[in-house]
C-alpha cells in the first residue's frame, strides 16, 4: 500500500515537474517576445517624434530655398509613416498578448513550484494536493493552445536550453528517493 502512494506522488511529481519547466520555458520565451515587440514599438515612436520635429524645424527655419523645404517634406512623411506602422502592424496588441501570456505562465510556474513543495513537505500527496495538479494540468492545457503564428524557433531553443540548464533531471525531488520517475518531457511554446 506504501509503495502504492509512492508511486501515485511521484507520478504526480513527475506531471508538476512537466509544467515547471513547460511554464518557465513559456515564460521565457514570451517576456522575450514582448520585449522585442515593445523595443520595435519605443523605436519607431522615437523616430516618428524626432523626425516630426526636425521636419518642422526645418521647415519653418530654412528660408525660401525649395530644396529644403522638400527635404523637411521627405522627413515628414517618413516620421508620419513611422508614426503609422505600429497601428497598422497591430504592435501595441502584439505586446499586450506577449505580455499576458508572459504573466499567466509566470503564475502557472509558481503554482506548480508551491505545489511540488507542499507535496515534498507532506512527503506524500494528498487529496487536495490532487485536485491542485489536474487544475494545473487543465490551465497548462489551455494556454498550451494560444498559437502564436510568428513563432521563433532559435528564440525557442534558446529558452529550452536555458531551461533545461537551470532545471536538470537530477534536481527534482521524489518521494522514497526514487529520482528515475520518469524523463521530463517540456512543451514548446504555443504547443500542448
Amino acid at each position: 500500500m506504501a509503495s502504492d502512494a509512492v508511486e501515485a506522488t511521484n507520478l504526480e511529481l513527475w506531471g508538476l515537474y512537466n509544467i515547471q519547466r513547460s511554464a518557465y520555458l513559456n515564460l521565457l520565451y514570451y517576456g522575450a517576445r514582448a520585449t522585442i515587440w515593445a523595443r520595435w514599438n519605443l523605436w519607431l515612436q522615437v523616430g516618428a517624434s524626432v523626425g516630426a520635429l526636425g521636419a518642422v524645424t526645418g521647415f519653418l527655419t530654412v528660408g525660401s530655398d525649395p530644396l529644403w523645404k522638400w527635404v523637411s517634406a521627405l522627413v515628414g512623411a517618413a516620421s508620419a509613416v513611422s508614426a503609422a506602422i505600429p497601428s497598422i502592424m497591430g504592435h501595441a496588441e502584439k505586446v499586450n498578448k506577449f505580455e499576458k501570456l508572459h504573466f499567466a505562465w509566470c503564475e502557472v510556474f509558481e503554482l506548480a513550484k508551491r505545489a511540488a513543495m507542499d507535496i515534498r513537505r507532506a512527503a506524500l500527496i494528498t487529496p487536495e494536493q490532487y485536485g491542485e495538479t489536474k487544475l494545473l494540468n487543465d490551465i497548462c492545457s489551455r494556454l498550451g493552445h494560444i498559437e502564436d503564428p510568428d513563432r521563433k524557433d532559435t528564440l525557442a531553443e534558446s529558452c529550452e536550453a536555458r531551461v533545461r540548464e537551470r532545471f536538470p533531471d537530477e534536481s527534482f525531488w521524489y518521494a522514497g528517493g526514487n529520482a528515475e520517475a520518469g524523463a521530463a518531457q517540456t512543451s514548446t511554446p504555443a504547443a500542448s
